[in-house]
């Protein structure tokens, strides 16, 4: 099924994503974009062209330059995976900092919904498959010109890829893609696209304040470190601890001792 770099799965189909949104539409004013190779979808557009309920959405094909966390680079084959970023006036007053958590919760039920069961979430924003990198997540907050909170929503999944293609990641583990979770193509590319877009629009739309605390329980169930000792970089520095979960601003809850950190920013070392 799998083996070249090359061609992977059919071609995102317009015709598709269009089924799924089409009940937002009537809420939101969608303008989609999609393109066969960019540098990155998070560049497509720019806030300022999100104005009251205009929702812009970027999906490529293959990204010359995908963005990771920090300067990591987001790696994925052409035609292979999920490659999209959702752009979007929020309403929320203050910064929602555990924004990036919480929708890490809604992509993993979401999928779930679909079939694609036991994913689970490494702290802050990593999805991962029986210790595999599935995907990831990167949101970016910005105001446009007349001061309204834009957030720009990048989502990278791997959907099917070449078998050969571990060997090409700079990273000390094996990547994993979602035919390889559910060997099954009911859900194509573009139905699982679909499916996830209005997911995420309606969930970036609707988060408040009570948005972390209704899902702290289920985070710890998704927590693929949950109750063990792991280690934090915090950039020229590393503490190690026991992982208990997240607080109600989706800060990371640390135990060091008998003290309880609450990191707000780090990457955990695998």
């Amino acid at each position: 099924m799998k083996g070249s770099l090359v061609k992977k799965t059919k071609n995102i189909d317009k015709s598709i994503i269009y089924e799924y949104i089409e009940e937002i539409s009537n809420t939101y004013n969608i303008d989609l974009s999609i393109k066969k190779v960019v540098e990155t979808t998070s560049r497509e557009f720019n806030s300022d062209e999100v104005i009251g309920d205009d929702v812009k959405i970027a999906l490529a094909e293959y990204q010359t330059h995908g963005r990771g966390r920090g300067k990591k680079v987001w790696q994925s084959a052409i035609s292979s995976g999920i490659c999209l970023s959702v752009f979007s006036k929020i309403n929320y007053r203050g910064i929602p900092l555990g924004l990036s958590v919480y929708m890490g919760a809604v992509i993993v039920d979401s999928l779930e919904k679909i079939g694609f069961k036991g994913i689970k979430l490494k702290w802050p924003n990593d999805l991962f498959y029986n210790g595999s990198k599935l995907g990831g997540i990167l949101i970016e907050l910005t105001q446009n010109k007349f001061g309204d909170l834009i957030v720009n929503f990048g989502l990278g999944i791997n959907y099917s890829l070449p078998d050969d293609f571990y060997k090409l990641i700079e990273e000390n583990y094996k990547p994993i893609d979602l035919i390889s979770i559910k060997n099954s193509h009911e859900h194509s590319r573009s139905k699982t696209i679909g499916f996830l877009l209005p997911e995420i629009i309606n969930s970036i739309k609707n988060y408040d304040r009570k948005s972390i605390k209704e899902i702290k329980a289920r985070w710890n169930e998704l927590d693929q470190f949950y109750g063990q000792e792991i280690k934090i970089n915090l950039g020229d520095k590393s503490i190690t601890g026991i992982n208990k979960g997240i607080d109600s601003e989706g800060a990371l809850l640390l135990k060091d001792g008998t003290t309880i950190r609450h990191i707000i920013s780090g990457q955990i070392d695998l």
